[in-house]
């Protein structure tokens, strides 16, 4: 059974792997290498099948977990979520690994739903559970923004009463989804100075993207209070900060990138 669910997670991080290698690859070679992946995916899936450990909560979380990592969702034939229904005896980790699925899959009511089922189920939450359901709001954007916001207020909610807003990741999530749905930037502002613990680089990056393209000011603020703070800026972080100058008056445009371009140096 360890080995089975050691297979099963390596065919979840493979996945994983070749999503993001297909950066690198040809179309083809991409396609090609995705294809082997999910095929071996269904070998072990067939392999749980034959020897009943799909019945193990830890085989089947691990399933949960290969299936969300492949791209090939096909709504009459959501191997995931059999997984999850076929498994009689679920734990915590068992509906994190379903809302984080339809998380991945952009399907924010189905993890919104999920969310309120656990709960009715007695399963409570924890950090992970609010990330993923969080995470899933960024999907609400378009036409169902205004819903999505909505939710993200009754969940900035719910962290504030049991604490985990104070965690940085938890946090980072809920500002990113105010961001993507349209919320106030002051909003997500405050939250992140609320924040306690250490901030690290994405975090900080996260709010100046944030703002960056709203308040480029407040932006350029928050890239001081970085270097304040002893972080060494990415290059990810340059380039937000270089979006938020082209917002300034020609004065500012002028001279902060050359700022930039000699610490870059």
């Amino acid at each position: 059974m360890l080995l089975l669910r050691l297979t099963t997670t390596t065919c979840a991080t493979s996945l994983s792997r070749a999503f993001s290698s297909g950066f690198a690859c040809t179309s083809a070679e991409s396609h090609n290498l995705l294809e082997k992946v999910r095929l071996l995916c269904t070998q072990v899936h067939a392999l749980a099948l034959k020897t009943s450990f799909d019945a193990c909560v830890y085989v089947a979380n691990a399933l949960i977990t290969m299936y969300s990592k492949s791209s090939s969702y096909d709504v009459d034939k959501d191997e995931a979520w059999r997984v999850f229904k076929d498994t009689e005896f679920r734990t915590r980790i068992t509906w994190n690994a379903m809302i984080a699925c339809f998380q991945l899959r952009g399907q924010w009511t189905q993890a919104i739903q999920l969310f309120f089922t656990m709960q009715r189920n007695g399963f409570g939450f924890d950090r992970a559970t609010l990330l993923s359901v969080i995470s899933s709001l960024c999907g609400a954007s378009g036409n169902g923004a205004d819903s999505g916001l909505s939710w993200c207020l009754q969940f900035h909610g719910l962290t504030i009463k049991t604490g985990f807003v104070s965690q940085i990741k938890v946090a980072s999530a809920l500002i990113k989804a105010y961001s993507i749905l349209g919320g106030a930037v002051s909003d997500c502002y405050d939250l992140f100075m609320e924040t306690s613990g250490y901030r690290d680089l994405v975090s900080w990056t996260g709010i100046i993207s944030t703002v960056a393209e709203r308040e480029p000011e407040e932006a350029l603020f928050l890239f001081c209070r970085l270097r304040q703070e002893g972080l060494t800026p990415d290059r990810f972080t340059f380039s937000i900060v270089l979006k938020a100058c082209a917002g300034l008056a020609k004065l500012v445009v002028d001279e902060f990138p050359r700022t930039s371009h000699i610490a870059t140096v």
